[in-house]
């Protein structure tokens, strides 16, 4: 892909496997840049989960498209601890058994009854539901009230209280995505139109969730990145969004996201 677009200098990152580790990349690279190292990266993605499965069972071989003439790409965060010894020797591993836990936790710490709760995370998931319904490439489409979704019945079994079914995350599926990060001076220079989206935040594999202005005046890099005059974008708008000194951070979700869902702590 890099010698397709011109960058012959381009250097690889190979991530393990981690439902995080796409997260994780998104820091460094983003840090990179923010630090002056890099210009611009490719960060992509993608399973095919879906077809090795029907493959299998065809008994058919998937076709492999490996280019052994190019250097090994080097390693980026491996795979990451699913669980501590106490958890596993217990069971808790399997994010089917983990989860079901950490929600019942949290019904518990809200003062919900079993119905309440189900009431509210069926309303969320319904939201879920809804983005789905309108996105031609997900997986699942069928409009699902929040009824339907947390109610066990035939099609839609009961996994882990209160999980059904249909509120199990789905990993048989071919899907893929990319994002490209350019710096401020590499986007100008590209003619890139529009408003320019910065991170606010970040997250690397094993350590706490931080706030930070990646891009901001103070991480200018040999005056290279010029900022608008004015406070920092991205503070300013999480102060609209919430209080000062309220500022909630979940790694890897942006707020629009969030709100996008509904959700409301």
């Amino acid at each position: 892909m890099a010698d397709q677009v011109g960058a012959s200098i381009a250097s690889t990152l190979l991530t393990g496997l981690s439902g995080t580790s796409p997260q994780c990349l998104l820091d460094h690279l983003a840090t990179q840049i923010a630090s002056g190292d890099i210009e611009a990266a490719a960060m992509v993605g993608g399973e095919s989960y879906r077809s090795r499965r029907r493959a299998r069972r065809m008994g058919v071989d998937f076709r492999r498209d490996v280019d052994e003439s190019l250097p090994p790409a080097e390693k980026y965060a491996g795979l990451l601890p699913m669980a501590t010894d106490h958890e596993m020797s217990r069971g808790v591993v399997a994010p089917g058994v983990f989860y079901p836990v950490v929600e019942t936790a949290i019904r518990h710490s809200r003062r919900e009854s079993v119905s309440e709760h189900r009431q509210r995370v069926g309303e969320l998931w319904s939201r879920f539901n809804a983005v789905a319904v309108e996105n031609p490439h997900a997986a699942v489409r069928t409009p699902m009230t929040p009824d339907e979704i947390t109610t066990p019945i035939d099609g839609n079994r009961m996994v882990a209280t209160p999980y059904t079914r249909a509120m199990m995350a789905n990993n048989s599926v071919d899907q893929a995505s990319a994002v490209l990060i350019l710096s401020v001076a590499r986007a100008e220079a590209l003619g890139i139109p529009g408003t320019l989206d910065f991170p606010s935040g970040g997250n690397t594999c094993g350590g706490p969730a931080v706030t930070q202005c990646a891009l901001g005046p103070a991480s200018v890099p040999r005056g290279q990145n010029r900022w608008p005059p004015g406070p920092c974008p991205c503070r300013s708008r999480s102060r609209r969004r919430r209080s000062p000194g309220s500022l909630r951070v979940f790694p890897g979700v942006s707020t629009g996201v969030l709100d996008r869902v509904g959700y409301r702590p």
